[in-house]
């Protein structure tokens, strides 16, 4: 007869174990109700343990094994038996926990698969550690989960898992390495692990006896993730209450910590290529801008995400005379080293035939004319924006880039055309320079690609959309009692978009606010 075991998924003698106590409970229940309701006189019946079946009559070859019904004998032996039983119950209860505990750790493993994976696509150590914590909880089955790692200047940065109380995340997301905590010592290097599996063993560590409560804290383990002279960061796993881990658990720790090292090595190496690129390209942007008289200029930039991804995007203020000034943002076509070396002579060549001319088109005639000869691998965008403090007005003129948006007050952000021509390093010339009046209080916002494109969009939709989010932006700045549009409001706007993680190209921006030559 088939066991009810035969369909689990367990090693085969597993389930022949399982099946066997199976039938030795249904023996021993029948045996119990034999002794009740049969009457002593009926035919003797014995039970052979060995094949586990009950039979009729007498066989000298099992006499060491069967005895007649009513004798002490047969009691003593049904009592082994049923002891016997109860036995293989406990054990088949421990078996079947053992199995239950390794079929979720065997889930809980494709788990920390998924989360290694998941880790690819994060390019910094925050976002790495932001994917642990989404997940650690559930395949450690504890209360939460944190990950700290030194961010700078000694500092030290701690991403919560969704359980972790606010309360806690408000005091514990920046902490000193300083400070005397299991989290910083581990980091420190002064411990190798730490793992307190009461609130007994958190007295050497007074705030975190004081926190235990808030933080529903009762054990508490800190695993290192290694990186070079010290950890590059922790995984802390917390329980409410008293906890000591398994072996089992012990083995998903050092799983979890082998898939998400390389990740975090990586988003190390990111951060630190991306902050020597942004430093580069801050190196060859200038370092002060002149004053304009009847305008208020701010600018930013920001290098691409990923891993040395230095940019070929700029701007530059040149004084032309007393009343004009122009103002230039451009972008060399590339993202390597190649582009920002070709960004540098590029703007100072076009800021030289723009001070000899004064004129915006023709500045970018001669500029396109000399990459042409001096070099074939030179291709450019670039802006050009002749303010004239006087008239108000803008002269425009553009070799492919984008054309800049204004916003005036009470008005929507418009496109402004700038009589769109070749790129330079193309020899193909033709510029030509439009004139737009620029009001009073109004603001004009040049950009490159990068603060703009988006996934899925067209440029013509994505720079609908950056309009909309420059009005949205005045419109708060006004909400909050601002009666004046300020460039730092719109610069702001533009560095939270520039944030987003899916950018990849660099961005530049310059934003200028008319507010009249003798404010």
């Amino acid at each position: 007869m088939p066991s009810r075991f035969s369909n689990l998924e367990m090693p085969a003698h597993l389930v022949g174990f399982l099946a066997g106590a199976e039938m030795l409970v249904a023996l021993g229940e029948a045996a119990n109700d034999q002794s009740r309701c049969a009457p002593p006189a009926r035919t003797c019946t014995h039970v052979d343990i060995y094949s586990s079946c009950p039979t009729k009559g007498h066989d000298e070859s099992h006499n060491k094994w069967t005895t007649k019904r009513g004798s002490s004998h047969h009691y003593r032996l049904q009592y082994i038996v049923l002891s016997n039983l109860e036995d293989e119950h406990r054990r088949a209860d421990v078996l079947r926990a053992q199995l239950d505990r390794e079929h979720r750790a065997r889930q809980h493993r494709l788990d920390i698969g998924r989360l290694g994976t998941a880790t690819s696509g994060r390019v910094t150590r925050e976002g790495v550690a932001e994917v642990i914590v989404s997940g650690a909880s559930t395949v450690f089955e504890c209360r939460w989960v944190m990950v700290a790692f030194v961010d700078s200047d000694e500092i030290v940065k701690i991403v919560h898992s969704p359980e972790v109380p606010s309360n806690i995340v408000d005091d514990w997301t920046i902490v000193p390495l300083s400070i005397l905590v299991p989290i910083t010592d581990v980091l420190r290097g002064d411990r190798a692990v730490c793992e307190l599996v009461d609130r007994a063993q958190f007295a050497p560590w007074p705030d975190l006896v004081s926190n235990a409560e808030r933080a529903d804290c009762g054990s508490l383990f800190v695993e290192p993730i290694p990186g070079g002279a010290r950890p590059a960061a922790v995984v802390v796993l917390a329980w409410s209450e008293a906890h000591e881990l398994d072996e089992i658990e012990r083995e998903l720790i050092a799983e979890l910590i082998a898939a998400v090292t390389p990740a975090f090595a990586r988003a190390a190496n990111t951060e630190s290529d991306h902050e020597l690129a942004t430093t580069l390209q801050n190196s060859l942007l200038p370092a002060h801008l002149p004053e304009v008289e009847g305008l208020e200029i701010a600018t930013l930039y920001e290098a691409g995400r990923k891993a040395q991804d230095v940019g070929g995007d700029w701007y530059d203020v040149i004084k032309l005379d007393d009343r004009r000034s122009a103002i230039v943002i451009g972008d060399v076509v590339g993202h390597d080293a190649h582009a920002a070396g070709e960004m540098g002579p590029l703007r100072h060549v076009l800021a030289a035939h723009l001070l000899a001319t004064g004129d915006p088109s023709e500045g970018l005639r001669l500029t396109d004319h000399y990459f042409h000869i001096r070099s074939f691998n030179t291709m450019a965008t670039a802006l050009v924006m002749v303010f004239d403090s006087f008239s108000e007005t803008i002269e425009l003129a553009s070799a492919g880039h984008l054309s800049p948006v204004m916003a005036e007050l009470g008005e929507r952000s418009q496109v402004v055309e700038s009589g769109l021509g070749p790129p330079i390093g193309s020899g193909l010339g033709g510029y030509r320079t439009l004139v737009r009046s620029f009001p009073r209080n109004a603001v004009l916002v040049a950009f490159t690609d990068g603060v703009v494109e988006r996934r899925d969009e067209t440029i013509d939709d994505s720079i609908g959309e950056f309009c909309r989010a420059v009005d949205q932006a005045i419109e708060a700045a006004q909400s909050d009692g601002h009666q004046q549009m300020s460039v730092d409001v719109i610069v702001d706007m533009i560095a939270s978009r520039v944030a987003d993680r899916y950018r990849t190209d660099d961005a530049a921006a310059i934003v200028c606010r008319n507010h009249g030559r003798y404010d």
